[in-house]
């Protein structure tokens, strides 16, 4: 039987064009463990938080994408962004409709915030407090709200209401 794609994880996959240089951002700038690499198919996957997963892969011009492509939700962006820097990394700063940042901060209110960098390969990465709905499904799921769902999978059955803005 296949498996539905509403339940199964995700995962971003990030082109770079220099691997190399990219691997030792990711394990030693970055900090982030590093859980495989075939130097066949040049693709290296990293182990983030709660069970998560990203890879990296070579590709010659690394990203053309102007928007946000991979997020680490933290619960302390300040001093996350503070200790990033500490390491070397650089914050980008914007000013656009809806999205201000103070020194590579943007506080939209009510605790939440975020902040962005990019990779060497280009990739615009973002730290951020979790959504005020995905920090309830967070916690729903680590106490087994969806033990009575069908799937026992956030979406399931019986089971109402959006749980991300727009859904």
């Amino acid at each position: 039987m296949a498996t539905e794609l509403k339940h199964a994880p995700v995962s971003a996959m990030l082109a770079e064009d220099d691997i190399e240089a990219a691997r030792r951002f990711w394990r030693e700038t970055v900090g982030v463990i590093e859980v495989g690499y075939d130097d066949r198919a040049k693709v290296a996957t990293y182990r983030a938080g709660q069970g998560t997963f990203f890879g990296i892969y070579q590709h010659s011009g690394g990203s053309k994408a102007d928007h946000t492509q991979l997020a680490f939700e933290v619960e302390d962006v300040d001093g996350t962004v503070q200790d990033l820097r500490q390491r070397g990394i650089t914050f980008e700063d914007y000013d656009m409709p809806g999205l201000k940042t103070q020194n590579g901060i943007v506080d939209w209110g009510d605790g939440n915030k975020g902040a962005w960098f990019k990779d060497p390969g280009g990739n615009i990465v973002n730290v951020v407090t979790p959504l005020p709905q995905l920090r309830q499904l967070l916690h729903e799921e680590s106490v087994g709200a969806f033990a009575g769902s069908e799937s026992g999978r956030p979406g399931s059955p019986g089971r109402s209401g959006s749980h991300f803005v727009g859904g």
